[in-house]
């Protein structure tokens, strides 16, 4: 019969390989295109017989013909570190080995798993290339790869398996990555898109993708898995266009500081003396800090004139600490426990000012701010704590309406008010709240692919807080999380709060800001589905009515 080669891209691939190649043992030959990993999955392949190929990561098709020029067979077999053939498909691919068909390559069904739930309905259930004559192609395509054949194509009845997530995080990750790449090859491959033809990919497209998941293709009859695969599969489409959008945006970069300059490599920082008869009350600046060596510099620089700075590092790999002390900051650091309230109260209680102002690393006091807290440090205040605007940048663009344009209450007397909350924490002052009109810059993110990797940290975070409050909800509550509250949740903010005065900037934010919600929510049902084999959730226990009010609240 004729030689089988099968060719295998990974990097980093040390928990799913070894099944992969397990079902294609039979082959005569196995190529693995390794993308330079740091686990096991290079010594996983060499224990199968596979040649491995060190290559480091270009795109995919780059990798896959890599290994098409170093594969001997006459019919090559691409498979993903995620697939599995199934006994039906050897048998298939046998019967081509040994009948010399007139066709350059063969597709078959790719049957994907959700959440180790078989997907039959929806997107995920559909054909795909896999079998072809060596001489006949090559792969095409830098992110969603294929070959492309000089001849017919037939089609074998049999499937691959495939299950490319074991948890939505994992997905949100994987397509924050895929989706920056693809828009990073739109953008490279010709004239920018006409205003038209974008606001079609960004605006109508993705609500198109779910109807023809969830209702064309039959995703609702797969219950909850189907709607939250809709939902993430119309995401992933607007993060593409999204992105592709973004690469047209001026990002405006945080990188010269708000007063003064930065300091040196070496050189230390010492606090301004008070002249003589200028006594006021001291401030304690309390930052919490993990990894951010390219900000923090010009949040501490802003807040130079302050007599204390305090930071409580969740264990930083970079320069960040070093850079604290060099401003002459008390840094504290310790393992971050994911309760963001329980950190800044953990710097308040090492503060010794009078008064304590909360930052993160990438806020900057402004000039404004900064003159309004020095009066209050000298001429004293009635009230227990201040709140003050917090002024957003989206993509290097002020964000003044949306919703995101906001109060935030952080400066207040040491002793007097807490923190609670793990993510989204909340201010509890013992005494009278007063209002300053300075405003603090805020600039949380330099891209969309920032935006994702943070934001799927803090869902993951808060979906746990609303499962150890509250335990499984009721599939009726979640279907509204899921479906409903989303559309209130834009319109609150595109149309009450006046986004669309903020242009593509308004629209992206509104769009991104309702995702954030449905990931949220999805999170906490898989919670549920991981205690419990039962994809269904038990109803909600009598007094458990304060789940609804807090969900819509939240």
């Amino acid at each position: 019969r004729a030689r089988l080669s099968v060719v295998v891209i990974t990097k980093n691939e040390e928990p799913r390989i070894g099944r992969c190649l397990e079902s294609v043992r039979w082959a005569d030959e196995l190529i693995v295109v390794d993308g330079e990993s740091t686990d096991r999955t290079v010594e996983i392949c060499r224990q199968y017989g596979a040649t491995v190929l060190p290559r480091p990561f270009d795109d995919f098709s780059s990798q896959a013909n890599y290994g098409l020029a170093h594969l001997t067979g006459d019919w090559v077999l691409s498979l993903e570190a995620d697939g599995v053939v199934t006994p039906a498909l050897r048998e298939r691919i046998q019967d081509v080995l040994v009948s010399e068909p007139s066709h350059a390559g063969f597709t078959c069904q790719r049957f994907s798993r959700f959440l180790g739930r078989p997907m039959r309905h929806g997107e995920w259930f559909r054909k795909v290339p896999c079998l072809f004559r060596r001489q006949a192609g090559r792969f095409v395509g830098s992110v969603h790869h294929g070959p492309q054949l000089a001849g017919t194509i037939g089609h074998l009845e049999a499937e691959v398996e495939h299950e490319p997530i074991q948890s939505i995080a994992q997905f949100i990750e994987r397509q924050n990555w895929y989706t920056s790449r693809e828009a990073e090859a739109f953008r490279a491959q010709g004239p920018s898109l006409s205003n038209s033809r974008l606001r079609y990919q960004v605006c109508i497209r993705p609500a198109t993708l779910f109807w023809e998941s969830y209702v064309k293709k039959g995703g609702w009859r797969e219950g909850m898995y189907g709607l939250v695969f809709g939902v993430l599969f119309a995401w992933v489409e607007f993060l593409k266009w999204a992105k592709y959008w973004a690469f047209t945006c001026t990002v405006e970069q945080a990188t010269a500081p708000a007063t003064g300059q930065r300091l040196e490599e070496g050189e230390q920082h010492r606090p301004a003396r008070l002249a003589p008869g200028s006594e006021r009350a001291r401030l304690s600046v309390v930052l919490i800090t993990k990894n951010e060596e390219a900000r923090i510099a010009r949040c501490l620089e802003s807040v130079r004139w302050a007599d204390e700075w305090i930071v409580v590092d969740g264990q930083s790999t970079d320069r960040t600490v070093e850079i604290c002390r060099q401003y002459g900051a008390a840094v504290i650091t310790h393992p971050f426990c994911g309760d963001f309230g329980h950190e800044r109260n953990l710097g308040n209680d090492a503060a010794a000012g009078d008064w304590i102002l909360q930052l993160d690393a990438d806020d900057v006091v402004s000039r404004p701010l900064r003159a309004q807290i020095e009066r209050i440090l000298r001429e004293g205040s009635p009230y227990a704590a201040y709140k003050f605007r917090r002024k957003n940048w989206f993509l290097g663009h002020e964000m003044r309406y949306g919703g995101w344009y906001h109060y935030y209450p952080h400066l207040f007397r040491r002793g007097q008010a807490y923190f609670e909350g793990r993510v989204h924490h909340l201010l509890r002052a013992a005494g009278p709240l007063g209002t300053l009109e300075g405003e603090l810059e805020h600039r949380p993110f330099d891209s969309l692919e920032q935006f994702v990797a943070r934001h799927n940290r803090y869902t993951s975070l808060e979906a746990q807080e609303l499962w150890d409050h509250h335990g499984p909800a009721s599939m009726k509550l979640l279907r509204y999380q899921l479906a409903q509250r989303p559309l209130k949740l834009f319109w609150k903010m595109y149309v009450k709060k006046q986004g669309f005065r903020e242009g593509w900037h308004g629209w992206v934010f509104a769009v991104l800001f309702t995702w954030v919600h449905v990931i949220k929510w999805a999170k906490y049902w898989e919670l549920g589905l991981r205690r419990s084999e039962c994809p269904a959730l038990p109803p909600p226990a009598p007094g458990h009515v304060d789940v609804a009010a807090h969900a819509l609240q939240a």
